[in-house]
């Protein structure tokens, strides 16, 4: 997902130096950011923006806690459809399954991910059914397929020089639609 001055993150965490580490981290990603200390405060920033693309949470805060808001998050006209990922410390596969169920859409440990990466799973939390998946160009028909369609021979994007994917979006009603895209920069070829 090509990343633009257009995304806007709501960072919801207690902790200032972690706060402040996430801010720092995002603006240099060219993200607008907005920050709360806590769900209540989190709502508060919402419900006076337009616009958030993507919510990056703590669990344990005071007042509204990062459960309590996956569960308000749901009835709030401006967060219900914007994806939230959990940046904390995720005990077992049973807390992991409860938060799925409350509406998260992606873990991340706290102190454990590199800013890269971050970014990533971010950026994939924000394509709302979008993916891609990497095809080995050299596997079974993949050769003549890249001959057919006219595609790079090496599936290197000829923009950026990043590995070509198969995209495949996932709409409302289940349908589907595929193409060759490149995940770096967006330059799309079929």
């Amino acid at each position: 997902m090509k990343l633009n001055a257009t995304n806007k993150i709501l960072i919801i965490q207690p902790e200032d130096p972690v706060r402040e580490m996430l801010v720092e981290v995002f603006k240099k990603n060219n993200f607008e950011v907005l920050e709360a200390v806590d769900g209540a405060d989190g709502f508060s920033k919402a419900n006076n923006e337009t616009g958030i693309n993507v919510v990056l949470t703590a669990l344990n805060m005071p007042r509204i806690d990062g459960r309590e808001f996956l569960e308000r998050k749901k009835n709030n006209e401006f967060l219900k459809d914007v994806p939230v990922v959990i940046y904390d410390n995720i005990a077992s596969e049973e807390e992991r399954q409860e938060l799925l169920s409350l509406g998260a859409k992606d873990f991340l440990a706290k102190g454990t991910v590199s800013p890269d990466k971050l970014i990533q799973h971010i950026a994939r939390a924000m394509q709302k059914g979008d993916y891609f998946f990497q095809i080995d160009p050299y596997a079974l028909d993949a050769q003549q397929f890249v001959e057919d369609q006219h595609l790079p021979q090496n599936f290197k994007c000829t923009n950026c020089g990043a590995d070509l994917a198969v995209k495949i979006t996932i709409g409302d009603n289940k349908s589907m639609q595929t193409g060759i895209e490149c995940p770096q920069c967006g330059t799309q070829y079929l």
